[in-house]
């Protein structure tokens, strides 16, 4: 705005504030407490942005105060959310307090203010939390302390925020997480088993490029040892710096950190698709648990279809259907042949679903793969009755 308006606009900017503090202190429904967050977030972006500093204390106050109402608390989380996933780069000092008023209110006895903190928690890593290596694990902390909540929206809320998280810290270990996930999958629920199992295909895809970034700069630091070699600048292995540096003993340090890096060895979509399948197969598996993988490998498959061929994941599906620990037959053998049906009619599920995010061109070939199988020597009975099914299907 002008100048001229600017003092007109700032006077006209906290009375506003001034309103909607008070709209949340008297504990507003989820409609309204959405429509505060965002109308905050819309006067700073066109107002004085350096007053979100106060504003931003005034709801920390109160988030955390115990003399005031739930609805009110999780207003105040609301509009704190929305403003770090608004304006990320001011809130960089909040970030303890931030943390601090999700963990206290994380102890409450109402499921919907835990889940008002979670979600507050995922959008405060739009923030960025790479920097606080000291809060990490209290963060890790509040996210484990949550997938375990007797409440399920809490569950869903958390399975949101690892893999924002991972993406931000190496405090906690790839396996680590992906093992939450995988147990947070034998769950009787459809939606807690689908937010664990898109929190899980976002590993996966995490981890792919994770190795390829650390890759490509080992190659670079690689490059810049050889050149540095080439160049004859370091004819001595001890030839240091004026600063007391070896610029080569500098380089290969670095490449080794790099290599470091990549002790998560998922290279590519194929090693992702066989990762699940041991999960799957293996023996005394729950049926939540199988099914959670399969929706894992349609979430997957989403998020890889422009990378991941077609026959991969047609051969690592069909192959669930060959493996002898699967269809091993016990001494329960009605028992057994019920969970045989079971698991032949989740992967043509699963088989099916992933077919159907292909566009035509790309079905046809899945059409030809299938027709492949279907003639192929040693094809079992499980896997021709998939074939024909997702055939049929398409």
């Amino acid at each position: 705005c002008s100048s001229d308006l600017k003092p007109a606009v700032i006077a006209c900017q906290k009375k506003l504030e001034e309103h909607l503090l008070n709209v949340s202190k008297q504990g507003p429904t989820a409609p309204i407490r959405k429509l505060v967050a965002a109308n905050l977030r819309k006067v700073f972006s066109a107002g004085d942005l350096m007053a979100i500093h106060g504003c931003v204390n005034n709801y920390l106050t109160l988030a955390v105060a115990a003399k005031l109402g739930v609805l009110p608390r999780m207003a105040c989380l609301t509009v704190i959310g929305e403003l770090c996933e608004g304006h990320a780069g001011l809130l960089n000092p909040y970030l303890p307090d931030i943390i601090s008023a999700v963990g206290k209110n994380i102890k409450t006895h109402e499921w919907f203010v835990r889940e008002s903190a979670m979600i507050c928690l995922k959008q405060m890593f739009e923030v960025g939390i790479s920097r606080l290596v000291d809060l990490h694990s209290e963060v890790w902390k509040t996210i484990l302390k949550s997938v375990q909540d007797r409440s399920q929206h809490v569950r869903i809320a958390a399975a949101s925020c690892i893999v924002p998280f991972a993406s931000q810290t190496s405090a906690v270990g790839w396996d680590v997480m992906a093992g939450l996930c995988i147990k947070a999958l034998d769950d009787p629920i459809l939606s807690v088993r689908s937010a664990f199992a898109e929190s899980l295909s976002g590993l996966l895809w995490n981890a792919i490029q994770t190795f390829a970034a650390n890759k490509a700069a080992q190659i670079q630091a690689q490059a810049a040892i050889n050149a540095a070699l080439a160049s004859g600048n370091l004819p001595d292995k001890d030839k240091k710096t004026d600063s007391g540096v070896n610029p080569l003993a500098a380089l290969k340090q670095k490449a080794a950190e790099d290599k470091k890096k990549s002790s998560v060895q998922i290279p590519d979509v194929e090693t992702a698709f066989a990762f699940l399948q041991p999960i799957f197969i293996k023996a005394g598996a729950s049926r939540d648990v199988r099914l959670g993988i399969c929706q894992t490998f349609i979430a997957f498959a989403l998020r890889t279809r422009s990378n991941s061929p077609m026959q991969t994941v047609i051969r690592t599906l069909l192959e669930l259907l060959a493996n002898p620990r699967v269809f091993a037959i016990s001494n329960n053998q009605s028992a057994d042949i019920e969970e045989l049906f079971f698991i032949r009619q989740t992967v043509s599920w699963t088989l099916r679903n992933v077919l159907d995010l292909y566009n035509e061109s790309q079905q046809v070939a899945c059409v030809q793969e299938l027709a492949n199988w279907l003639g192929k020597t040693g094809t079992n009975d499980h896997q021709l009755i998939c074939c024909l099914h997702s055939l049929s299907f398409l």
